[in-house]
């Protein structure tokens, strides 16, 4: 005879609520039923906690000894009668949503559609993913294992000591194998304290132990913590920004860090004393001005760049420099003081045969001017279709007939001080 088992009786919708289950298709009848008496039961909760508070008021004000003790205590009762009340009603209702009947995949998509669209997001309980967490206990057991919500993170020096290691192992717990975004800035506010000491000998070795998932990577801090974070393993790291707040030398050593494509230094970031992998790089920002034939030494170990940003300084010094050919380059931004003797050499040097887009950015006082160097750097990149000049609020010479003699180019446009863009027609072209 097979034996029989008792069944196992309904989950309350409170208890559906929290296990994100669905009621049986004869509990949610009754479900659905029960709604209207639960209704009616806080409407009269809710009538006579309000008509005890008119009472209340009423007799304090009309004598000076406390109300009495039984009124108070019948007060508290439906108070607490009336939150459990709605708190039951509301798991009804839920019960009966369709946020419970999703997938548990698209409940995913939805919350990381709430994320901050930043690279890197600092935790804060008003902004998602923290605040997808408080919502309700649904969104918070969906929120807390999705990777995807919690492999981006920015986090001040100044944080104090007990608030590093739980959050980053919490955080970053989280985000389960995925790979990661790290930013680590200097205090928002002048007045903050940095503990490096602490900083160097306890949290360099926490964040230590996550730097093989490290995807992109933002550093702005003291040399001596810097050089400690980038000398771990790295091999999934992509994109790598430094910024250092001295305006000295720097001496990096990246020693593993295979997929790394792209890298940004700040102004005070000189590129000299940073060795990476140069020539695997297919994107490279640099903000210090550099010589030019320094910035063409530079290109020259980045033969596989496709984009870059670079700063000409004015210093046109430099020794002899053999001309630069660089293959795969399609998109480039230069400042500088364009006109002067150091961009025409730079421009007399350089060749970007695959040049596609270009814009100059001019630093500085003065006439921008385009001159032959740069006419004839333009026409040694036949692919070159667009052409931007940043001007600010100079003046600029020579564009016309400059934009004339390239006949590669398709689109030309100046911004003046006021960011305004102003499209440059050619002559037999609108």
């Amino acid at each position: 005879m097979t034996p029989t088992y008792p069944m196992e009786p309904p989950l309350s919708p409170k208890r559906l609520v929290e296990s994100k289950r669905r009621p049986a298709q004869k509990q949610e009848k009754q479900i659905r039923a029960a709604i209207p008496r639960l209704q009616k039961v806080v409407r009269d909760l809710q009538r006579q906690h309000d008509e005890l508070d008119v009472d209340l008021a009423v007799l304090s004000l009309a004598r000076d000894a406390p109300p009495e003790v039984q009124l108070t205590e019948r007060h508290a009762q439906l108070k607490i009668q009336l939150k459990e009340a709605q708190d039951d009603l509301a798991a009804h209702v839920i019960c009966l949503s369709w946020a419970l009947r999703l997938p548990v995949e698209v409940v995913e998509k939805i919350l990381i559609l709430c994320l901050p669209e930043d690279q890197y997001i600092t935790p804060k309980r008003r902004t998602a993913p923290l605040l997808l967490c408080q919502i309700c206990s649904m969104w918070r057991n969906v929120a807390v294992v999705t990777p995807a919500l919690w492999h981006r993170l920015a986090l001040e020096l100044s944080r104090p000591r007990g608030g590093w290691k739980e959050l980053l192992e919490t955080w970053f717990g989280r985000s389960g194998n995925a790979l990661l975004h790290f930013s680590l800035v200097p205090p928002s506010s002048l007045f903050s304290e940095v503990d490096m000491a602490y900083f160097d000998e306890h949290i360099v070795k926490c964040l230590s132990r996550y730097s093989e998932r490290w995807k992109r990577l933002r550093l702005q801090a003291p040399p001596h913590s810097l050089r400690a974070l980038v000398k771990n393993r790295m091999p999934n790291l992509k994109i790598l920004e430094l910024r250092v707040d001295e305006n000295g030398p720097l001496e990096v050593f990246i020693p593993s860090a295979p997929r790394l494509v792209q890298l940004n230094l700040s102004e005070n970031t000189d590129p000299i004393g940073i060795h990476v992998p140069w020539q695997q790089l297919t994107a490279l920002r640099v903000k210090r001005p550099l010589r030019w034939d320094k910035s063409l030494l530079l290109l020259a170990k980045c033969r596989q760049l496709r984009e870059c940003q670079i700063t000409l300084s004015d210093d046109a010094a430099g020794g002899v420099v053999p001309p630069l050919c660089m293959p795969h380059l399609c998109h480039v931004v230069l400042s500088g003081s364009f006109g002067k003797d150091a961009t025409d050499k730079f421009f007399d040097a350089a060749e970007f045969p695959q040049l596609e887009t270009l814009q100059l950015v001019q630093a500085g006082p003065g006439t921008l001017c385009l001159n032959s160097s740069f006419a004839n750097f333009a026409r040694r990149s036949p692919g070159l279709v667009k052409l931007t000049v940043k001007i600010g609020d100079i003046a600029v010479k020579g564009l016309h007939d400059t934009v004339d003699s390239i006949p590669s180019l398709k689109e030309v446009v100046l911004i003046d001080g006021y960011n305004s863009r102003v499209p440059i027609r050619r002559e037999g072209k609108a």
